[in-house]
């Protein structure tokens, strides 16, 4: 549920910039730009150069920097490497052959920071247009001291190691990539960056991209998938005839994009194995293919069709405030349709102009965004019927300034993020000084994060009620941990994540998106660690703890350590042996070897009450990166802690093979059944048949598919599906169904599915107990855990001031009813119910209860010392239950009368069961020495007092 708020935070995380008036619509017929000739004739037109110096912060020239020049607004397969020189003995540099586009050009050196060249010496810019036959000069960058290195190596999924590979790192707080590297004959390649998050990505010939995340300086590891590829031809959906210059994307894992030749012929390289479905875009054309394709390892997909369907062009400019009325150059703009849910981005040309191709008819509410400005609160629809909507403007208003210096000990610290809550975040320059400009005037929570030191508890309160507020932001004095993990028997444990929280609140401590990982000799160094009781552990990526020698998973892992400021402490993590390994075999069932499946493992808990199975965690944790079976259908998992394992073999979208309960030291033998197909037809509940979705989910494997379909009648079809039980929602027009059906190995099933009309739901979010209505509660209608993401994004689904929402487009049958507050300082949880949703048109849904939240953002939170039974996967919302599978013996419950099996029913008399399981979590989550009566099924009510963490 976390991550579901989560997710939705993030999605309207931009709203807060906004105000509330209307823009200035200058709607007419157009031609269209000449986008797509300019995609053509960047390989006709004369070249471009950029040349200039690379020095150090003295002025002296820098031997041997290396310099790349990044191209944007051009089709991939022509910008796909950026173009690279070492600076010569006098620090000169010239890059040559460049196509007329936009240009980052960057520069890296050993023990140097990497910077970019910003145009008239704006911090905040680092883009410039370059022009067909322009030789533009003094393209000056100057380096800073104080890079750390990252080092590394990019092999072959199959353990060879890939020379030459093209290497570059990127700042996870910072907006423009770094310069590029190779590796050398060995696979090896080093890079110089900032101290802080970064990830590093590789890309070879014959090669899909691949990428590591990590802390500078450090290490990471880069597997690179033999290149697959997918082609066809765009043809015009009327005439049958090839259609040229159009930009296909391939939508999948590892997506990539091409522009069809005068043949109408598209090759889409470099993409690893799964589905793809593939999008065609012109100024004045749209279409999909019917479904996806399966593409294999190394496999190269041909004869795709993509039929082009009429469409619309969308164009206008972004207009910031003044007499002139300048065109925003920093400028986004989104287009959104709720029915059928659809996002579109615009493409920024260099002047500034902005542009969405391929519009099919309907009407679209509007985002437009200028770095630095307030986006206002609404812009009128657009409305597309039969033809070019141009030369529209969007107005942003000017917003109040932050500024200041980050300090620490009275010196600036460079790379610091600030966090300015709701309004943004930025990153510290060099001087230490930071700006925010475009906020609205009202009342802002700031924070910082850097290694250097730490923001005060609670961050800085800051009120901006004049046009610009300077704020210096002197971070406290932080600590350092110096850690070593070792196994049992004391051998180092490498590569291991290291988290550190603070004790209380189970809070991050210290600066970092990404844990640090162990080196070789099994030691890390964690800076910037917040003063106070600290515990670190231990993590095979970011999910399996490692545990103690003789712990199991109820047990708390790893070591408290108490941190003082300007102090460092140490900490020695003794984790169980990493040394154990699963081999096998996977094959059909004939007996023949699958030489092209990858192969996970993730350990099963053994906590008391668990599901005993991880199938789930072998699809998700990006760090746990499978294994390729070899040429006879071998495998082989090493660097495994004791316990027991599920392994899942897939060949990536087409089919798969998973064992549970497999023991770590054993062998398994997967063997991959046939598999099968779901296709049917789809009939109206009114609306158009235009675009169809159909989504597929099985609740026990954690296998999800979505399908698209565009002009097809209703007509459908899933192929290479497992056997399963599975939930398949269908979504089209004004319509939406869901059924659920079992598919047997190799089974090839029909189905009719009608679809139940879209309604719209209203009702108001009052506070639990009373009729106090509650505003700022964001709500969204779903089909069991089938999340709309159309109804995050929509903003007249959050409560006004009288409490009132409004849902539009809404599912009917069993709805799953979700809401959260956006903003982390409300006084109120989310809330959670099902309803029975019959009839059409508006139905109100009436009064919907929310409890306010016990704990407040900086209080600690009490211990209860229960763990709860987890519930299997998919389990629906009225069937959730509280029932206890672990007590602590050194916590709260061990001294009431709570027995193990006891089901929660009641938290101080409020029912949390079923629908009303999430008011079971706000209940119990509240500071220590709250009394807690909870009433049980046995018909017993205990009370027990929340004690501090211990």
């Amino acid at each position: 549920m976390a991550g579901l708020a989560l997710i939705a935070v993030l999605a309207i995380w931009g709203w807060h910039r906004m105000g509330a008036h209307h823009a200035t619509v200058k709607p007419s017929a157009g031609s269209g730009s000449d986008f797509a000739k300019k995609h053509v004739e960047a390989r006709t037109l004369d070249r471009a150069s950029v040349a200039g110096t690379i020095r150090d912060q003295d002025g002296k020239p820098i031997v041997g920097a290396r310099v790349c020049a990044d191209a944007s607004n051009l089709p991939h397969e022509l910008v796909r490497d950026p173009s690279c020189i070492a600076s010569d003995a006098q620090g000169a540099y010239v890059i040559a052959n460049l196509y007329a586009a936009e240009y980052s050009v960057a520069a890296m050196a050993p023990q140097y920071l990497p910077e970019s060249f910003h145009p008239d010496s704006d911090d905040d810019l680092d883009v410039f247009s370059l022009r067909a036959g322009e030789h533009r000069t003094r393209v000056d960058i100057s380096l800073l001291r104080g890079g750390v290195e990252v080092r590394g190596n990019v092999s072959d999924v199959s353990g060879g190691q890939i020379v030459h590979a093209s290497v570059r790192a990127r700042a996870i707080s910072q907006k423009h990539s770094w310069p590029t590297t190779e590796t050398d004959d060995a696979g090896a390649f080093s890079l110089w960056v900032a101290v802080g998050d970064v990830m590093v990505s590789a890309s070879a010939d014959g090669y899909a991209e691949g990428f590591d995340f990590g802390r500078a300086p450090g290490k990471v590891k880069i597997l690179l998938t033999p290149e697959s590829s997918v082609s066809g031809t765009v043809v015009d959906a009327k005439t049958n005839e090839p259609v040229a210059d159009v930009t296909v994307q391939a939508g999948g894992p590892g997506g990539g994009s091409d522009m069809t030749d005068e043949q109408g012929h598209f090759n889409v390289t470099r993409i690893t194995p799964g589905r793809y479905t593939l999008f065609a875009r012109s100024p004045h054309g749209y279409g999909h293919s019917d479904g996806s394709s399966l593409v294999g390892l190394g496999q190269h997909v041909t004869g795709i069709a993509v039929k082009l369907y009429p469409a619309f062009q969308v164009s206008g400019r972004i207009v910031e405030p003044g007499p002139s009325r300048p065109t925003c150059k920093q400028s986004w703009l989104q287009l959104h349709q709720a029915k059928p849910t659809r996002s579109l981005q615009a493409t920024r040309d260099a002047d500034g102009a902005l542009h969405v191709d391929g519009v099919l008819p309907g009407t679209y509410e509007v985002t437009a965004t200028c770095n630095g400005f307030i986006r206002r609160a609404t812009y009128p629809a657009i409305t597309i019927t039969d033809k070019d909507v141009a030369h529209l403007e969007w107005d942003v208003d000017a917003g109040a300034e932050l500024h200041g210096r980050v300090l620490k000990a009275g010196l600036p610290v460079e790379g610091a993020t600030i966090t300015v809550q709701p309004a943004g975040s930025t990153t510290s320059r060099k001087d230490g000084s930071y700006k925010l400009s475009g906020i609205r005037q009202g009342s802002y929570v700031v924070s910082v994060q850097s290694d250097h030191g730490v923001s005060p508890t609670g961050g800085w309160k800051i009120d901006v009620h004049t046009t610009t507020v300077e704020k210096d932001l002197v971070l406290d004095q932080a600590g350092t941990i110096n850690g070593v993990v070792v196994a049992a028997d004391g051998s180092p444990v490498e590569g291991v994540s290291i988290t550190a929280t603070s004790e209380p609140d189970g809070m991050p401590v210290s600066f970092g998106g990404f844990p640090m990982r162990s080196g070789e000799d099994g030691r890390f160094v964690l800076e910037g660690v917040r003063p106070g009781s600290v515990r670190v552990t231990a993590h095979r990526g970011w999910g399996e703890e490692l545990r103690a020698p003789g712990t199991n998973d109820d047990a708390t892992q790893g070591e408290r350590v108490t941190v003082v400021a300007g102090h460092t402490a140490s900490v020695r993590l003794v984790v169980e042996s990493q040394s154990a390994e699963i081999k096998g075999t996977c094959a059909d069932t004939d007996g023949k070897p699958i030489t092209d499946a990858y192969v996970s493992a993730a350990r099963e808990s053994d906590a008391a009450g668990s599901q005993r199975s991880s199938i789930m965690e072998t699809r998700w944790s990006w760090e746990n990166r499978p294994t390729l079976t070899s040429t006879d259908g071998t495998f082989r998992l090493g660097e495994l802690s004791p316990g027991s394992y599920t392994v899942r073999a897939e060949r990536k979208g087409g089919g798969e093979a998973f064992a549970e309960h497999v023991a770590a030291g054993t062998s398994v033998s997967l063997v991959f059944k046939p598999t099968g197909q779901i296709d049917g037809l789809v009939h109206s509940a009114g609306g158009a048949l235009d675009e169809l979705t159909i989504s597929l989910h099985d609740d026990k494997t954690g296998l999800a598919r979505d399908e698209e379909f565009f002009r097809t009648g209703g007509a459908f079809a899933i192929r290479d599906i497992p056997a399963g039980h599975f939930t398949i929602t269908a979504s089209a027009g004004g319509g939406k169904k869901q059924i659920t059906l079992d598919l047997a190995d190799g089974e090839h099933k029909k189905i009719d599915v009608q679809l139940d009309s879209l309604v719209t739901l209203t009702g108001r979010i009052v506070e639990f107990g009373t009729t106090t209505p509650v505003p700022g509660i964001l709500m969204t209608a779903a089909l069991g855990d089938n999340l709309d993401p159309g109804s995050i994004s929509r903003r007249d689904n959050t409560s006004d001031a009288t409490g009132h929402f409004t849902i539009k487009n809404a599912p009917s049958g069993m709805v799953r009813l979700f809401g959260f507050a956006p903003d982390p300082a409300s006084d109120y949880d989310s809330v959670e119910t099902v309803r029975k949703i019959d009839g059409s048109g508006a139905i109100d849904l009436g009064d919907i209860s929310i409890l306010k939240r016990r704990l407040k953002p900086d209080e600690t939170e009490g211990e209860l010392g229960v763990h709860w039974v987890e519930q299997p996967y998919g389990t629906p919302a009225e069937q959730q239950r509280y029932e206890i599978s672990w007590i602590d013996p050194n916590g709260a419950a061990a001294k009431s009368e709570l027995k193990l099996g006891d089901v929660v029913t009641t938290v101080d008399g409020i029912d949390v069961q079923g629908a009303n399981h999430r008011r079971g979590y706000t209940l119990m989550t509240a500071p220590p020495g709250t009394k807690l009566a909870l009433g049980l099924a046995r018909g017993a009510t205990t009370t027990v007092v929340l004690r501090a963490p211990h």
